[in-house]
């Protein structure tokens, strides 16, 4: 079995939402003096465990195999991330409508179904929060079929799952302190990070279906970073990372980011100050840390770039391990210009579009 990091990272982050919102659901039924009804918590808990575990089962064996028997494995992994791009998008602003009040949120409507006396909707409570993260996991996974076999993801996940239980039990406890603000406000920012990620994805599945013509990449840190390391895959899954981004998934990314994270940020509070004038700095040192970032990323593509090699084309393709940046290099015979060795390394040759 293959341990796949970012399936796991995903089932940690994931985790960690569900498992806290049905530590606060168990919490406040005990607060309200209804510790009976904490059952209905669990119930609702495992009803969307199991209702998440046979949808994931139903699109890697029915979906996936479907598409992967047609041909179609490269479309399938194609609209799973666009739908996921689609999910976390609409999470990012559910978020930001429930971050500053969901545990008042969730108090109210728990006290409204105890007085009324229907627990099943405590239980559905549940289940509809829990179900939300198991729906994203699945799309996650679903855009990682194509690479990895399905028990390398599920072993995988278990881990990260496990890991987000035992932290949220440190938290319940008290061992761990959290502001559930900030927290869901960070949660916030990875989804905005993972969503930009999962667009550059989409431009590598449409460059393999030839929608989309390959593109040089605007640098190489391949040298330094390569895809297909640990570190590589596991910034792949949080933040998109790639060692080679064309134009295209650089401007889909940054735009996202700007877009869509400096709103989220925005509603936050991040920028709200007291004065104008505050503001117009606040935003100055924002453009100020983007022109810094910029200048950063453009002195590791410098610094990693080889001026003996031409610019690397983007590679994907469905094994995973299979990545190879080439480029044939033909020397020539001695001639004028030549170096003291008496041979002359020419210019390579451009450079094959890896599959």
């Amino acid at each position: 079995m293959v341990f796949v990091p970012e399936a796991a990272l995903i089932a940690l982050r994931e985790g960690l939402e569900a498992f806290l919102v049905t530590g606060i659901m168990l919490g406040l039924v005990l607060r309200l003096g209804r510790p009976d009804v904490q059952k209905h918590v669990w119930l609702g808990f495992g009803a969307a465990a199991i209702a998440s575990v046979a949808l994931g089962i139903i699109v890697q064996k029915f979906l996936y195999t479907a598409f992967e028997e047609g041909g179609g494995a490269q479309w399938f992994e194609l609209i799973a991330a666009s739908l996921a791009v689609v999910l976390l998008t609409y999470m990012i602003i559910w978020m930001w409508k429930h971050t500053r009040d969901l545990v008042s949120s969730l108090r109210a409507r728990v006290q409204e179904a105890l007085t009324t006396g229907s627990v099943m909707i405590v239980a559905g409570l549940t289940f509809a929060s829990v179900l939300r993260e198991g729906l994203e996991v699945v799309l996650f996974y679903a855009a990682l079929g194509s690479r990895y076999t399905a028990i390398d993801l599920a072993w995988s996940g278990i881990i990260g799952f496990l890991a987000s239980a035992a932290l949220v039990a440190l938290i319940m406890r008290g061992v761990w302190k959290v502001d559930l603000q900030k927290f869901f406000g960070i949660t916030g920012i990875l989804l905005v990070l993972v969503a930009a990620g999962l667009l550059v994805h989409s431009v590598m599945a449409m460059t393999d279906l030839g929608i989309l013509s390959p593109a040089p990449g605007l640098w190489d840190t391949s040298g330094l970073l390569p895809d297909d390391s640990v570190t590589g895959r596991v910034l792949h899954a949080l933040a998109g990372y790639t060692s080679t981004p064309s134009l295209l998934q650089a401007t889909l990314y940054l735009t996202y980011l700007v877009g869509v994270g400096g709103w989220y940020l925005h509603s936050l509070g991040a920028f709200h100050h007291r004065t104008a004038k505050e503001r117009q700095v606040a935003w100055g040192r924002v453009a100020i840390a983007g022109a810094a970032v910029t200048l950063v990323l453009a002195a590791v593509a410098i610094g990693a770039a080889d001026p003996s090699t031409p610019i690397a084309m983007h590679s994907h393709n469905d094994g995973g391990d299979d990545h190879a940046h080439e480029a044939t290099t033909p020397t020539t015979t001695s001639t004028q210009g030549s170096s003291s060795e008496g041979t002359f390394t020419g210019p390579p040759t451009t450079a094959p579009v890896p599959r």
